[in-house]
């Protein structure tokens, strides 16, 4: 996603946690929901996306010989870790920092 639509999304965020007042409070409400439906709709999109490209680097990972020491810094074990963990039922992506 570009940086454009990251500020896109945060300022919907803001207007959300404002909220709307004054005469046509409503129509606003209900521009401001039909947004975050769309963006949501997006964001899913995106997240399926990537949902999809984990599968492949675990498909691909096992497949490799020695996978988990195919780089001597662990990044294809490490890449399919999260691959699987991304992967498994009822995982949750976040924007938390661990």
């Amino acid at each position: 996603m570009t940086d454009d639509y990251t500020a896109s999304v945060e300022a919907l965020m803001k207007r959300c946690q404002n909220g709307v007042g004054g005469r046509n409070a409503l129509d606003q409400a209900h521009e401001i929901m039909a947004e975050c439906y769309g963006t949501l709709g997006k964001l899913l999109l995106e997240v399926q996306a990537q949902r999809e490209r984990c599968a492949e680097i675990a498909r691909g990972a096992q497949h490799i010989p020695n996978a988990g020491d195919a780089f001597a810094d662990g990044w294809c074990s490490a890449a399919l870790q999260i691959a699987q963990a991304i992967m498994a039922d009822g995982a949750k992506i976040t924007g938390a920092k661990t």
